[in-house]
């Protein structure tokens, strides 16, 4: 019954959902579609929004009788054809043209569940395989997050964090705490200083190298560490940050939060060759000199040169090797 009230709603420029259901064991009775903007909505957010669920009027009531019902027919109760919106045939088009079909579907739950790929890993394989289809960040976002852990648990597990991480503040004001959201008000980046990190910031961020490892946890996101070392020559963590990938708007966010909150730019940063994190320094730490890490060159020219190269890749090596050490 939906997809032919759904072909209506197509050619008449709004969307077809299902609402209220009645079923007599698991045979479905009655039901309801209303319009897409059919339902209540109650924002609990100070945010400024925009939302689908206006209380739109349409709405269909449809029937399937078990009794004095030969022919298995299905009849229409009411319907009530008015909306409080504009319709837009072409707007609705847009929304059917830009949904993920069944196989990229399929490659996304693969990618998410057992490649344990993030949002601009699995954009850059979906862009490659499907060059005709728009990719749209919120569409992805929310296709992944369907395959992630339950929205409670990672509430809960969210929710446990953020508030230890308050008490923290509480007991001591010297913590950094930051924290950024999406359109849908869901977790999207999060970085923390403890105090004695701040101090060590101030004291030593003549040189930090910033490494950021690739979505291993359960949740997802990224692990981004900001690591230097003292006096004594011993490794420290200036401090630690989740994100929802690895974009240059992200690691932006990441730096300006330390900037924003201490004033001090790094005089030196280390980071591999990622030109998203190359990008991000020049617009943030104005002040600061970037250069690569010698371990993430190397395994580049193994990955992109060992090939091309060929026999001679051997001899190019022990050069870039004498080249290198000779800067030491």
């Amino acid at each position: 019954m939906r997809p032919i009230y759904q072909q209506l709603g197509k050619s008449n420029g709004f969307g077809v959902i299902k609402d209220k259901v009645i079923k007599k064991g698991v045979e479905i009775r009655k039901r309801t579609y209303i319009c897409e903007y059919g339902r209540k909505y109650t924002c609990k957010s100070a945010k400024e929004t925009s939302t689908k669920k206006m209380l739109c009027s349409w709405h269909v009531n449809v029937s399937y009788p078990k009794v004095n019902n030969p022919d298995f027919a299905i009849f229409i109760n009411k319907i009530v054809d008015e909306h409080n919106h504009d319709l837009s045939v072409e707007a609705v088009k847009f929304g059917e043209d830009k949904k993920f079909n069944d196989e990229m579907v399929r490659d996304i739950q693969f990618m998410t569940d057992h490649c344990k790929m993030g949002a601009t890993a699995q954009r850059r394989y979906l862009e490659g395989k499907y060059p005709a289809h728009p990719i749209y960040s919120q569409d992805l976002y929310a296709m992944i997050k369907k395959f992630q852990p339950t929205a409670k648990s990672l509430s809960n597990d969210t929710t446990q964090m953020s508030d230890w991480l308050d008490k923290q503040k509480e007991r001591d004001s010297r913590w950094i705490i930051a924290r950024g959201w999406d359109d849908d008000n869901i977790l999207t980046h999060l970085l923390w200083m403890t105090p004695e990190q701040v101090e060590s910031w101030i004291q030593f961020s003549d040189c930090v190298i910033n490494d950021i490892t690739h979505k291993t946890n359960q949740y997802g996101m990224a692990l981004s560490l900001f690591v230097g070392f003292d006096r004594n020559m011993q490794n420290i963590i200036f401090a630690q940050s989740l994100t929802i990938d690895e974009s240059k708007q992200s690691h932006a966010w990441l730096f300006r939060q330390i900037v924003e909150a201490i004033g001090i730019h790094p005089t030196v940063i280390m980071t591999d060759s990622d030109l998203a994190i190359d990008a991000a320094v020049k617009e943030v730490f104005t002040k600061t000199y970037p250069v690569h890490c010698a371990f993430h060159i190397t395994q580049n020219l193994h990955k992109n040169l060992r090939k091309p190269l060929g026999d001679h890749y051997e001899k190019f090596l022990q050069d870039f090797y004498r080249c290198r050490n000779s800067l030491v």
